[in-house]
């Protein structure tokens, strides 16, 4: 996990909490959850995916 701030243009602050999933593991935890449709990675180590509960 790793937490950092973002500066917009316009002066406003977010907090930004980044979390790196292992893919399978990902796809194990939402189907678990009961809402898993579909998980897939790009070739910049991108997750992403379409889901419905």
């Amino acid at each position: 996990m790793l937490a950092l701030r973002l500066l917009i243009n316009d002066g406003r602050t977010y907090r930004v909490i980044k979390i790196f999933h292992d893919l399978v593991q990902l796809q194990a935890s939402l189907q678990s959850l009961g809402c898993l449709d579909q998980v897939h990675s790009n070739e910049n180590y991108f997750l992403y995916g379409l889901f419905d509960r």
